[in-house]
């Protein structure tokens, strides 16, 4: 029972229940279904807020469109962010920034 209890405060402690996902630990401990809603909230906050920057904005709907256009599911996102990871001799970057930076080559842009 103690053992129990100390796994789940050092669960409890670690920034994925905190809301944050800072690197690749993090990452690999989401459920698929928590890594759906991740990928999807990155994707829309990205593609779907105006910060009033042309050329971003353009680039965002420019990603918005090739994503429907190539019919791409969560695991889709998924697998970008993996080969972000497996393609970079660090794991301490934040999956968002695979996410985007492997949507703009897919997507050539």
């Amino acid at each position: 029972m103690f053992r129990l209890a100390a796994f789940l405060i050092a669960l409890s402690s670690t920034s994925i229940f905190a809301g944050f996902i800072n690197d690749k630990n993090d990452w690999d401990l989401l459920t698929d279904a928590a890594k759906t809603g991740y990928v999807f909230g990155i994707f829309d906050l990205t593609t779907g807020i105006s910060n009033g920057d042309n050329e971003q904005d353009l680039l965002n709907k420019k990603l918005y469109q090739c994503a429907v256009e190539k019919g791409m599911k969560d695991e889709d996102f998924f697998e970008l962010i993996e080969q972000g990871y497996s393609s970079r001799s660090t794991k301490k970057h934040p999956p968002f920034l695979y996410l985007i930076d492997g949507l703009q080559k897919l997507c050539n842009l």
